[in-house]
């Protein structure tokens, strides 16, 4: 589709951000189609003009032209979209990417085709990542594909704000580092970053901050828009209801698109992304059979009062330390599947003694 502004004013808009020197600006917009209020979309498309001004329509640049002339200017990274439709990924990315370990891409999150923006604005990028944040079974996102593969070919492409956290890092390659049982961290320059086996993070989302966002309408307005933006990393995107951009999370039901991104980058930066090691499950199946085997062999049923109160304590005591483990370690352990389990194993003791 669209993006409503006309090309030419998205150009003036990335000079105001890269003059006020940001360490590198990510664009989670995708510039699929030419703009259609281009000079020459407009003599094509407009009747009525004569011969000399259809001429000099023709011999402007376009506003794709301009906005690349733009994004050439400073350290830019912009959107490429995985999708299940039809059609060829081109046979690189503008993102170089190293793999380092065996190959990962059976557990990899991979589409097999692409959207990318109009060549001539996607040439003058620096780097591309991919936008696309999918969410869990529930429609929720928690997790995001740090690194994903798209098109025929299966090319390794970053997520957006990773391959800007590169451009700020001065890194000349987008580093996975792999292991027998799939991706195990992601390398940006000075930075690694711990992944899931199969390629995502896992950030701890805070709650939608509106100290994250400067308005596109501020950014022309500022006399000072260097004190705002030097230095940081910038994500130009959509926070308009009517494009879309827009995800439930574990923390808000409406968190903007671009936000996310800025806190992958938040969190990966801070050391805050959550973990689940492979094998935890292993762990929870060990609490949950010491627990069930504590509670049938030891509870004092003739006594169903003393009994119950040492069941809540002994849920509390497992609450407890899950929370702890969360807020200490970044560790994610289900604790309630050990409860339930232990309520029902309660449940049939007390009635077989009552």
């Amino acid at each position: 589709g669209q993006w409503p502004w006309p090309r030419w004013r998205l150009a003036a808009l990335g000079d105001r951000i890269l003059a006020a020197e940001p360490l590198a600006l990510a664009i989670d917009i995708l510039f699929a189609e030419p703009d259609r209020l281009s000079p020459e979309q407009v003599a094509a498309r407009m009747p009525g003009l004569t011969p000399s001004a259809r001429a000099a329509l023709y011999a402007l640049p376009s506003n794709d032209e301009k906005l690349g002339e733009a994004l050439a200017r400073g350290r830019v990274t912009v959107a490429v979209g995985g999708t299940s439709g039809e059609g060829a990924a081109p046979a690189s990315f503008r993102t170089p990417t190293r793999l380092i370990g065996p190959d990962p891409s059976d557990r990899v999150t991979s589409f097999p085709a692409r959207i990318s923006s109009q060549d001539v604005i996607r040439n003058a990028a620096r780097g591309e990542g991919i936008v696309n944040v999918p969410p869990e079974r529930d429609n929720i996102v928690r997790r995001v594909p740090a690194i994903a593969r798209i098109g025929e070919g299966q090319a390794y492409v970053p997520l957006l704000a990773l391959d800007a956290l590169r451009h700020a890092e001065g890194a000349p390659a987008f580093e996975v580092l792999a292991a027998r049982r799939g991706v195990r961290a992601v390398r940006i320059g000075g930075f690694q970053i711990p992944t899931l086996p199969d390629g995502r993070v896992w950030p701890r989302l805070s709650l939608p901050n509106d100290h994250r966002f400067l308005s596109a309408a501020e950014a022309f307005r500022s006399d000072d828009l260097r004190s705002r933006l030097a230095g940081r990393i910038v994500i130009l995107g959509s926070t308009a209801s009517a494009l879309g951009d827009f995800h439930a999370t574990a923390v808000s039901p409406r968190m903007a698109g671009p936000e996310i991104q800025a806190q992958v980058i938040e969190a990966g930066l801070a050391g805050e992304l959550l973990k689940r090691p492979p094998r935890v499950h292993l762990v929870e199946a060990i609490i949950l059979a010491v627990a069930a085997l504590l509670i049938a062999l030891f509870l004092p049923y003739r006594r169903p009062l003393a009994a119950v109160g040492l069941l809540i304590a002994a849920t509390g005591v497992v609450l407890v330390a899950g929370f702890a483990a969360y807020l200490s370690f970044g560790l994610l352990i289900d604790t309630l599947t050990p409860i339930a389990a232990s309520a029902l194993v309660f449940g049939q003791m007390l009635t077989a003694q009552l």
